[in-house]
């Protein structure tokens, strides 16, 4: 199965502000909802808590919560959301819905680390700009440093700010 990372960056590779996306667009939420799909997701609880309840679970999928809390106490009546500890056990669950053939990590910052050793794609929302009060960073240098980035598509919209879609296929570098 494909394991995707897909995110919003600044140039200084920024991805929240606050508790918050850095960027938000109408045509970057609807290629994350056409990326995603129904795919299995993994994010980690702030992220999880960052999403209105009108939304969750997202995209009627199989959402996995990967947290240290082995008794996190997830809120409401969510049937298809899973509480892992371990990235091994939040593919595991992933794999467990069937008929998907791609896992989206959809963050945040701690959570898009630990899956760099597992991760085939890069979903990429680029925006031309750089965000100074930012505080949570996608770790890209850390991702670079294991994978080499191909680049298989690139789309670039010039809006206020203007932002790209860029999609990577990930290959590990072989020392």
């Amino acid at each position: 199965m494909t394991i995707s990372l897909i995110t919003t960056t600044g140039v200084d590779n920024a991805i929240g502000i606050g508790g918050e996306l850095i960027f938000r667009h109408n045509a970057d939420r609807d290629r994350f909802v056409s990326l995603t799909g129904k795919n299995p997701v993994i994010m980690g609880r702030k992220t999880w808590d960052s999403i209105p309840v009108k939304y969750k679970p997202l995209n009627d999928s199989r959402n996995i919560i990967l947290s240290r809390n082995s008794n996190l106490n997830i809120s409401g009546n969510y049937d298809s959301v899973y509480v892992a500890t371990s990235p091994e056990q939040a593919i595991r669950f992933a794999e467990m819905a069937q008929g998907y053939d791609e896992i989206f990590v959809i963050g945040g910052a701690e959570i898009y680390r630990q899956f760099i050793p597992y991760t085939d794609k890069l979903y990429l929302t680029y925006v031309w700009t750089s965000f100074p009060s930012a505080d949570t960073f996608f770790p890209m240098e850390e991702l670079k440093a294991v994978k080499d980035m191909v680049v298989v598509s690139c789309e670039k919209f010039m809006s206020c700010p203007s932002f790209s879609f860029i999609d990577y296929n990930l290959i590990t570098k072989i020392n």
